[in-house]
């Protein structure tokens, strides 16, 4: 269990990072993110590195006209946190999509250091790979 202190950092860390997704900040994540960031998606299995999940939020920036997180949820940790939530997009033509999202993410010295993102794809096909 985080101490009051390490869960008030990881809550304005965690806040930080939604805001950042939602914005399609690419900066402003990558000030968040680890050099060594490992982001794992249950849709592919495949482990991404930081450049490769920047270009997936630089990609949803693009991609949709307005993207919003509603539900939140989280359990904070000593190393981190689990949110559970909800993804709501309008895509370009006005089209919206809902996705219920889960990420395990993993924190130290104030940065993220991998994040295990699972998505209810039955919903909503997975996106689309950045990285080719």
């Amino acid at each position: 269990m985080p101490t009051p202190e390490t869960q008030a950092t990881i809550a304005v860390l965690a806040d930080r990072l939604q805001d950042a997704i939602v914005a399609g900040d690419v900066e402003a994540a990558s000030r968040i993110y680890a050099d060594d960031l490992v982001v794992w998606h249950n849709y592919d299995r495949v482990d991404c590195d930081r450049a490769t999940s920047l270009a997936a939020i630089a990609t949803m920036a693009t991609a949709y006209r307005r993207l919003t997180i509603t539900d939140v949820r989280r359990d904070y940790l000593a190393d981190g946190y689990v949110q559970r939530s909800a993804f709501h997009a309008t895509n370009l033509d006005g089209a919206t999509d809902e996705v219920d999202a889960m990420m395990r993410v993993w924190v130290r010295d104030g940065q993220v250091t991998r994040i295990e993102e699972y998505t209810d794809t039955s919903v909503t096909p997975p996106p689309a790979r950045v990285d080719g």
